[in-house]
């Protein structure tokens, strides 16, 4: 069965588990915040495209105000919920809504290998990029990482679009596994070049 929710066409993507800071200033929006924090209802996030909006999106949930302005404009934080697919959607408001039906993961969970093989590569990655952050805090053994992992890399809209898509964990954490190892090996050459570069010219 169908369920309407607002929409908030935004040019990112939410993924289920991970948080999203969010600075409300159109009246619109306003408007749709302070009806979901009234009401206790969830708004979904989807991608705004050139055509429109995607097919699929993610459930948000206000977990804190952070901010009230005098104007009305809020600061929140948000954590993503549960996937949707849109199947129709109603502009007689401010604001746009849809009726989605919400959908999860098919059974199974990704292997031991393709998992931490994911991690690992991550890892690196990151460190390649210059960040120290403890990304990886207790993580439980049994959760979906895809989320996590594709919410934090510096990818375009579409990639992270088609893993929000997919509905099977092993899939989507192989198609990381492929995005890891077609970047790893330019990253570590660009790092290797870095170290050597300051040997090859001549003091003067």
């Amino acid at each position: 069965m169908s369920k309407r929710i607002p929409l908030f066409p935004l040019e990112l993507v939410l993924f289920p588990g991970t948080t999203l800071p969010l600075h409300i200033f159109e009246d619109r929006y306003k408007e749709m915040i302070g009806e979901c924090l009234r009401e206790h209802r969830p708004f979904g996030i989807i991608q705004s495209q050139k055509k429109g909006i995607a097919a699929i999106g993610c459930s948000a949930e206000v977990v804190s105000v952070i901010n009230r302005y005098e104007d009305g404009k809020l600061d929140i934080l948000t954590e993503g919920q549960s996937r949707f697919r849109v199947i129709d959607t109603d502009t007689s408001r401010a604001f746009i809504q849809g009726d989605v039906e919400f959908f999860d993961d098919d059974p199974g969970l990704a292997s031991n290998e393709d998992r931490t093989h994911a991690l690992a590569s991550h890892f690196e990655l990151v460190h390649l990029y210059g960040s120290e952050d403890d990304i990886f805090p207790n993580i439980p053994p049994d959760s979906r990482i895809s989320f996590l992992l594709a919410a934090m890399l510096p990818v375009d809209l579409q990639f992270k679009q088609a893993v929000l898509e997919l509905r099977s964990e092993p899939d989507r954490v192989r198609l990381l596994n492929e995005y890891y190892d077609a970047v790893l090996p330019k990253m570590r050459h660009i790092e290797a070049a870095k170290k050597t570069a300051p040997g090859n010219g001549h003091v003067m």
